[in-house]
């Protein structure tokens, strides 16, 4: 019994987070029932945060929809890194410390995140009306970037392949002889479908979006971000199988720059489901490095 229990919270996590990385990819696609999705699960919330900070109802709408159109310019972007939901949270905090500032953002920002839907305050009908037809408007333009992007990723990986077979026949006597080509293999697959679990890239997308905001900077932090982010990209879009050969290589680019000891100090700073985060990527990197 105990085991069927602690199994109960685990399943709900899981379950919340197909939900969410579904929502997120028929967004990235421009599907206008993923946008309209997408503000009906977080819009009340976000107006609530608004309303924290200003009781004025004119001055909560402006707030959501200079966020709303925001965050749908950066889905028309050909980068787009991380949780569709949690980039609209960081923009609302962002939108709000204009004013207010960024403390008191963040706690607006984290107590309308605690509330259940039916507890946050309803939009308007005519705010609504008007995020709706933002989405509208901006929805063929994120379509047309996420082909655009596809077309660039399929390109993409199809040079990683090249390589990826050039690497794989130069190395194939090697492995033969060390006998390391199932070891190899299973770690390679075993990093890389946790990383495209977790979507590792974009939670340094969303880490340069959290930098940003709040003008975040120093002591590595942009160069340790971008070293990890190609390296993350480069693992989930390459084959399944890989070479000794680029495992080792990934491993020297990760140590030379000291990415896990970097991405644990950046992890550090922060608490929560963000920190945590991080933290994920770090011990990824860890692992990377020990190749």
């Amino acid at each position: 019994m105990p085991t069927s229990q602690s199994s109960e919270p685990t399943k709900g996590l899981r379950e919340q987070h197909r939900v969410q990385m579904a929502l997120y990819r028929r967004c990235r696609r421009g599907l206008p029932d993923a946008l309209r999705a997408l503000l009906y699960r977080n819009g009340d919330r976000w107006y609530t945060a608004g309303l924290m900070i200003s009781s004025d109802e004119a001055a909560a709408g402006e707030v959501m929809v200079a966020a709303w159109r925001s965050l749908l310019e950066q889905l028309c972007r050909l980068r787009f890194g991380g949780g569709v939901e949690r980039r609209g949270w960081a923009l609302v905090r962002a939108t709000l410390a204009e004013d207010a500032g960024p403390r008191e953002a963040s706690r607006a920002v984290a107590a309308a995140a605690n509330l259940t839907p039916d507890t946050a305050v309803a939009m308007p009908a005519e705010l609504t009306g008007r995020l709706l037809a933002v989405a509208d408007e901006l929805a063929p333009r994120i379509r047309a970037a996420f082909e655009a992007r596809d077309r660039v990723t399929t390109t993409l990986r199809g040079g990683l392949g090249l390589v990826a077979v050039v690497a794989l026949t130069v190395a194939m006597w090697l492995l033969l002889m060390a006998g390391q080509a199932a070891d190899s293999g299973v770690i390679w697959r075993c990093v890389r479908e946790r990383v495209i679990a977790a979507d590792m890239a974009g939670i340094i997308g969303d880490a340069h979006s959290e930098f940003a905001i709040f003008e975040e900077r120093g002591q590595g932090s942009e160069v340790v971000l971008q070293q990890a982010g190609l390296i993350l990209e480069e693992i989930a879009n390459a084959p399944q199988a890989a070479s000794p050969l680029v495992m080792g290589y990934l491993g020297d680019r990760s140590r030379a720059e000291r990415l896990a000891e970097g991405m644990a100090e950046l992890g550090e700073r922060y608490s929560g489901a963000f920190g945590q985060d991080l933290l994920s990527v770090a011990l990824i990197l860890e692992e990377v490095e020990a190749w």
